[in-house]
């Protein structure tokens, strides 16, 4: 994204954060922009403890509200949470998730770490398509922090980071076919306008929970990111999980 558009198309911290090379704290240490988490094993947790797997879930979306609040004392501007990949709908749990889903989209409504912290919560991904309580859930959240700006926080739902490149293809396709642009105009940072993510910085930090890939997760944007792996199950992570992965980021980050 050319820099002497940035500030027509996105809020205004955002614009800052493509402009500036390198977040410091007030110590000096290096702090990412953004930090994306590939979440993974609630229902593991769930079975573990003896617990009904609508449990798991539901301490995963505790734990993600923890996670936002470590965000706001490490002053980390943008985290992206990969909360529901598309293959979950094929899931025998899946009911009970999104009941969970739509339970934790209203608490997010009303939670006061949310509007103290000026937190804009975006979602990735076709949520839609998802049934109606689910939808007006997201949406109702999405009103309410509209305006906000000081932090932002991606939640990926019902995503496949190989579609977002698919859709923005086809969006891609009809300007041309349009007029709207020439082919010739097709280029790294015309994709990067037309993903899911478009006005968001790629992700410095990639955190992934038990996997060892990162499925997909922001497929276009994640080639640069140093990956951190952890062994935990999400329900099981806190905030020294997230400080270890900082840790390692700084550690190899030039």
């Amino acid at each position: 994204m050319a820099f002497e558009n940035i500030d027509k198309l996105m809020p205004g911290r955002l614009a800052e954060l493509f402009k500036i090379k390198r977040l410091v704290s007030s110590e000096g240490a290096k702090i990412p922009k953004h930090v994306a988490v590939n979440i993974a094993g609630n229902i593991r947790w769930a079975k573990n403890n003896k617990l009904a797997p609508v449990e798991g879930h539901k301490k995963g979306f505790e734990n993600i509200k923890e996670a936002v609040r470590w965000q706001t004392e490490r002053d980390v501007p943008v985290v992206t949470f990969y909360v529901m990949p598309e293959a979950m709908k094929e899931s025998e749990f899946f009911a009970e998730f999104l009941d969970a889903l739509s339970a934790f989209f209203e608490s997010l409504h009303d939670d006061e770490l949310i509007h103290r912290n000026q937190i804009k919560i975006s979602v990735f991904g076709k949520w839609y398509d998802l049934p109606g309580r689910v939808i007006g859930s997201i949406k109702r959240t999405i009103e309410a922090t509209r305006d906000y700006d000081r932090f932002f926080v991606n939640l990926c739902v019902n995503y496949d980071g190989q579609n977002e490149i698919v859709d923005a293809c086809k969006l891609i396709i009809r300007k041309v076919q349009s007029g709207k642009i020439d082919i010739s105009a097709v280029d790294k940072e015309l994709i990067k306008e037309n993903l899911y993510s478009s006005y968001f910085i790629p992700p410095e930090l990639y955190i992934v929970f038990l996997r060892k890939s990162l499925q997909g997760h922001l497929l276009w944007d994640s080639v640069n990111a140093v990956i951190h792996f952890s062994d935990k199950l999400w329900p099981e992570a806190s905030a020294s999980d997230l400080d270890r992965a900082l840790k390692f980021f700084r550690s190899v980050s030039p």
